[in-house]
Formats: structure tokens, C-alpha cells, sequence
């Protein structure tokens, strides 16, 4: 194999330009290479994270250069002394960097893939590798794959969800079956047609895989599957009506699910993109569950109705359909970020199989393998719930913007019965995360059981690589500083997964040293001060895609997004902020990555101000919940044995309680 040899290096100002013996010429700004050192001062190989906090990166400038075959020697300005070879460094010229980010999906329409698709036998996906790439690589290829030779019962089916990725929990339980219940409000559970779309789209967090196994279809006929591919429908919709695929990708379509007590919106682009990309990422397209919506003018408005109705014509055009039986024994798993499906009506006896694996971990386990003359009546009422004003109004959730101990006698505290057993309490508890992002349950058995309990009360346990419940304990050998006894600075949990958690709950079981107190920080106070202090630098974290990777043990999780996310109404929605999972990053030119590295440093400084920040010692019997999307946490230095247990709560899940509890709307 051929070894990636340097040419020569040359200082620029502040820019490093590198000329490679494939001839291609990167340019590198002190920053960046600083940043990325590989020394074991700054960057800790066994746990692939940096060593020292963003605040902690030299200012020091480039001395001096030296080019020894394929690795470049730097010295700077303060006599550190950096080595970069030649193979890490050209995967950040720019295009290549784009490039291993994108999927590649081969676009198609009708049947023409039917003979392409991934097939194999349940026992070679499960127990070989070579099985389990096949089944991914279809997946990432086409968007659906099959598995087959798999007994028709939902155990069995629960066995191939884990392996795909693990079993992402709904309303619907963990693993579900789907059969004619008219009792029931929602056209799944009746015999009817289905047209195509995408499930669970008034989710934060919707489906990312989807399975279904015919487990019987008896005395009848129909209940054929439909899939079409959206990501073909989106290319059509951009090649012919480039303006609609434009608006789709920018306006948020609201949608909306009642069922059996829970109340679920969200807002988003009916085509999303990645923003590094500028690929199709997402599509979310269900014509029957989306939401009233108010509008800014009659632009919007028609604009909505229009591109809406074009792309369903490219959706639901029977030309791009594959239409096909399932049978029993056959699982089908689809990409719900890419494939609408739906079904022929029915008669008889089918009863289908299914769960859904939630994008992050499915991609984890990819990694870690490689007009018209109708008359309708309005009631005024119901229209004046669309004066965009006052609709705008009632989707906003009034954050209270705070620092330090500002919020000691305000934040609620409510023993662990009333907040289980009556709405006072439950309502005093969510009020106070949709106002402060924190809350506290007291009187709670110091247990893990008795955690899991007001978790559950939460909303539900989010399923991750952690498991649903679990312990933090200092563990030697374990390659994440969460398990040493280090200090923690400010951060949110999970900012390399696509779905990072809602809620986080903390529960101090033990603790028979000292240090070890809770450090918690208002991420949406320090983001109105970067907004209100360098403007440049806000608008900068509320627009780039900043990347973020976690790897442990057999894992890989990589994602981004910006920093600060804006909502629709250009309120704060998320912060995704740690210093220390921040992935290497390519830039376009020299001002972007020095913007990235100035917008960081000033974020940063307001993160970690200890103003800013509250400190308190976590008891036994005191469950703190707080709110991932907004609250960053740390800790400090501590000995001793102190055991943490905690879970984790999806934003869909808990804003679904808080919904039924009548506190949003």
C-alpha cells in the first residue's frame, strides 16, 4: 500500500499550507492544528478525546515547520512540539472531509430494485458479520432490506430489532402488533388502505429504522405493502419545481397526534438536509396528521398548499411504488428517515409484527461495520386560533433565562408521592423544567428501582448504548471520564447522537468521600449573552453544522448540527455543547475555521463562568431532573465511592406529558 508522502509546508500568517505528494494543497490554520494535536498532552488515545478544555487551547503561534517524509513537525510559539501525519491530515481537506460524510443512496422508483435489495437468513444477520453488512449496506444503499427464516412471533421479531440496533420505545410499548381494533383512533387499526408516508413525524425524535413482519393473514385478500422511495421524490421535486423544494426545505410543516391520552407536535422541514452536505438527511411526510397551522402572510400560505401538493404527487404517483406481499417469516426493515410506506385495504385476518430502532443506533451499528368545488364550515373560534400572532404565541414555552443561584427558592421540589400520584405535583415538577430546565423529586427510596420508577413517571426510559437504567461509579479501564473521579466541565449529554436525550435524572445512591458536587449551568442565559455580547459569534452557532463523535468500546456515534438551534420562531430550541466530543473538522477557507474556533472560545467563557454556574451536593433520596436541550451539568473533583444512578427521558416523551398535563399546547 502506498504510504501518502508530504511535499513541503510553508507558514502563511496564521495558515499553514500543506502540499501533498498527490498533489493537493490544504491550507490549515494554527487554530485548527492546535486543536488537533495528537501529543499525549493534549489528546487521550485510549479514550479518543481531547485532553484539555476548549478554554485551555494555546493561543501560541506557528515558529516553525519541518516535512520528514509523510509527517509534519510544527513547533510553536511557546516550544510545544506537534507531529501530523500525512494520512490524518488529508482527510480534512475539505472535499474529501464532505464526501466521507455522505451515505451515496442509489435513488429508484417502482420494482427496479427488487432484485438489488439485501436478503439473507435471520441466522446469517445475526451471528456473521458478512450478514449483518449486507442487511446495513442495503439499508444505506436502497433504504429497506429483508430478513428471512424468522419464526413468525413478536419474540423472535424483538431478536432481529436488537440486532439491528436495539428496540426504540413509543407510545405503542417496545415491540407492537397491528390488527383490526376499531375501538381504536387511528387508521392502522382498521382494514382500509393506508397511502404512503412516514410514521411517528409529530416526533422530536421519529422512527429512524422500521419493522414489520406479516405474522398472519387468514380467510382474506389485500394488505399489500407499498413503499416509494422519498429521497427519488425530492430529486423530481427539485428537478421540476426547484422553488417548492426550496420552501420544503426551510419552512417547518407542524404535525400533530392524539391518541389514547397522549398529545405529540413538532415542527420540520418536510425535506431536510444536511447541512454539510446539502444531501436530503430526512424526509417527514404524512398528509393526514399534519397540524392546523397559522401563517405569516398569504405567501406562506399558498406556498405551503403548493409545494406540499406537488411533492405528494411525485409520493403517491403509482409508477414509484413497489408494491408487494408480505409473508410470514419475512421481515422487512425500511429507513423511516427516507421511505414512505403504506398498504392496499384488506380483508380478513392480518395481524403484522413491528417495532422501530431509533437513527442513532442503527448508524452506530453501520459505523461500527463500516382546488375544487367542496364546501367546508368553520367555527370562528377554531379560526381565530390562527391569527399568527397568538398561534406563534401559544407554541412558545417562556423559558426563565438564569444564572447562578438565581433560582434555589424557585425551582420545584416535590415529594416523590404527590409528584406520582397526584397532577399537583406532576404539574408543579414539569412547569419548573419548562421554565428553569430543572427540577427535584424528594423522599425517593435510594435505589435504582425506585429511580427507574419516577423515571418512568418522566415520560419513559430512553434506551441507549448504556442501557435504559444505570450506575456511574468510578471504574478503572473504562475509557470515559463520566467513570473516573475527575472533574466534569460544563456539557450536554449525547451531542454525537441524532436524538440526543430530553431529560437527564440523577439520583445519588451513595457517596462516602468528599468533592462530587453538581455543577448545572442555564444554557439558554449563557446563549442570549453570547447574543447580546458578540452577535457575529451567535449567528455563527445558530447556523454551522458543528460536528460532534463518541467512540466506546464496539461504538461509533458521529453527528451534527449547530450549537445554539433555533426554533421556528427564531426562539432557543437546543444547546449541543462539549468540548471534548467535538469532531475533527474540514473548512471551506480560512475565515470559516478561525469563526468556528472565536465562536467556541467566547461560547465557552460564559459556559464555564462560575457566575454562572450552581453548585450543590447531591443526597440520597433527591432525584435531580434536568433538561438536556437546554441545562449543561459537570461535577466536581470528588473521592471516595460515589455511585450515580440515572436514565434518560426523550423530548417527544416528556413534552407528551406535559402536553396532557395542559401545560403547553
Amino acid at each position: 500500500m502506498r504510504i501518502l508522502g508530504i511535499k513541503d509546508a510553508k507558514i502563511n500568517d496564521t495558515a499553514l499550507e500543506v502540499h501533498f505528494d498527490n498533489e493537493k494543497l490544504v491550507t490549515f490554520e494554527d487554530c485548527w492544528l492546535r486543536d488537533h494535536c495528537r501529543c499525549s498532552e493534549c489528546f487521550v488515545t485510549n479514550t479518543n478525546l481531547r485532553a484539555n478544555h476548549l478554554l485551555e487551547l494555546s493561543d501560541a503561534t506557528l515558529k516553525s515547520v519541518s516535512v520528514n517524509g509523510s509527517e509534519l513537525q510544527v513547533t510553536w510559539s511557546d516550544n510545544h512540539e506537534s507531529v501530523y501525519d500525512a494520512e490524518f491530515l488529508i482527510e480534512f481537506d475539505l472535499k474529501t472531509w464532505v464526501d466521507r460524510r455522505r451515505i451515496h443512496p442509489v435513488l429508484w422508483r417502482g420494482d427496479e430494485i427488487a432484485t438489488k435489495v439485501g436478503r439473507i437468513s435471520a441466522d446469517k444477520f445475526l451471528n456473521t458479520k458478512q450478514g449483518a453488512k449486507i442487511i446495513f449496506q442495503s439499508i444505506l444503499d436502497y433504504g429497506v432490506a429483508f430478513i428471512d427464516q424468522v419464526e413468525p412471533t413478536l419474540e423472535a421479531t424483538a431478536v432481529v430489532s436488537e440486532g439491528l440496533g436495539g428496540i426504540q420505545k413509543t407510545l405503542f410499548g417496545d415491540m407492537w402488533d397491528i390488527k383490526v381494533d376499531e375501538s381504536l383512533n387511528d387508521t392502522a387499526f382498521m382494514s382500509i388502505a393506508l397511502p404512503q408516508h412516514t410514521d411517528l413525524s409529530s416526533f422530536t425524535d421519529p422512527a429512524g429504522l422500521q419493522l414489520l413482519h406479516s405474522l398472519e393473514h387468514t380467510n382474506g385478500q389485500g394488505g399489500e405493502t407499498v413503499l416509494v422511495d422519498g429521497f427519488y421524490a425530492a430529486a423530481k421535486l427539485k428537478e421540476e419545481h426547484p422553488k417548492d423544494y426550496e420552501f420544503l426545505t426551510k419552512f417547518p410543516v407542524e404535525a400533530e397526534y392524539k391518541f389514547n391520552g397522549h398529545s405529540f407536535r413538532h415542527g420540520a422541514p418536510a425535506i431536510e438536509l444536511d447541512m454539510i452536505t446539502q444531501d436530503v438527511r430526512q424526509v417527514r411526510f404524512n398528509s393526514f396528521d399534519r397540524s392546523p397551522m397559522a401563517f405569516a402572510n398569504g405567501e406562506d400560505c399558498r406556498a405551503y398548499y403548493r409545494s406540499l401538493k406537488h411533492f405528494a404527487e411525485y409520493i403517491e404517483n403509482k409508477k414509484n411504488h413497489w408494491q408487494f406481499k408480505l409473508q410470514p417469516g419475512v421481515v422487512m426493515v425500511f429507513d423511516n428517515f427516507r421511505l414512505l410506506h403504506g398498504r392496499t385495504g384488506f380483508t380478513g385476518k392480518r395481524v403484522l409484527g413491528g417495532t422501530y430502532v431509533s437513527r442513532t443506533n442503527w448508524m452506530d451499528k453501520a459505523r461500527a461495520l463500516g382546488s375544487d368545488d367542496h364546501e367546508s364550515t368553520y367555527d370562528v373560534e377554531f379560526l381565530s386560533q390562527f391569527d399568527y400572532e397568538k398561534w406563534s404565541e401559544s407554541r412558545r414555552t417562556k423559558p426563565y433565562p438564569w444564572r447562578g443561584t438565581d433560582i434555589v427558592e424557585k425551582v420545584a421540589k416535590v415529594p416523590v408521592n404527590k409528584f406520582l400520584n397526584t397532577d399537583e405535583g406532576a404539574k408543579a415538577v414539569f412547569q419548573s423544567l419548562l421554565s428553569y430546565g430543572v427540577a427535584f423529586i424528594d423522599g425517593v427510596e435510594p435505589t435504582l428501582a425506585s429511580t427507574e420508577v419516577v423515571c418512568r413517571a418522566m415520560g419513559g426510559i430512553q434506551h441507549t448504548l448504556f442501557g435504559g437504567m444505570w450506575e456511574i461509579r468510578p471504574e478503572p479501564g473504562v475509557n470515559d471520564t463520566a467513570y473516573m473521579n475527575v472533574g466534569l466541565p460544563q456539557h450536554t449529554d449525547l451531542s454525537s447522537f441524532t436524538e440526543p436525550a430530553g431529560l437527564q435524572v440523577f439520583h445519588c445512591l451513595q457517596h462516602d468521600g468528599t468533592g462530587g458536587e453538581s455543577v448545572i449551568s442555564d444554557g439558554f442565559y449563557a446563549a442570549n449573552k453570547l447574543k447580546e455580547s458578540h452577535r457575529e459569534d451567535y449567528n455563527f452557532l445558530t447556523t454551522f453544522d458543528a460536528e460532534a463523535e463518541y467512540v466506546f468500546n464496539d461504538h461509533h456515534f458521529r453527528y451534527s448540527a449547530p450549537m445554539i438551534e433555533l426554533d421556528n420562531f427564531g426562539d432557543l430550541k437546543q444547546i449541543r455543547f462539549n468540548t471534548y466530543d467535538r469532531s475533527s473538522i474540514a473548512f471551506k477557507n480560512g475565515d470559516q475555521c478561525n469563526a468556528y474556533y472565536q465562536a467556541l472560545r467566547n461560547f465557552a467563557k460564559i459556559i464555564e463562568d462560575p457566575k454562572n454556574h450552581w453548585q450543590f451536593k447531591l443526597k440520597p433520596g433527591l432525584v435531580m431532573v434536568f433538561d438536556n436541550f437546554r441545562a449543561l451539568h459537570g461535577r466536581t473533583e470528588f473521592t471516595g465511592m460515589r455511585v450515580i444512578a440515572g436514565s434518560y427521558v426523550a423530548r417527544t416523551d416528556w413534552l407528551d406529558r406535559a402536553r396532557t398535563l395542559k401545560l403547553i399546547k
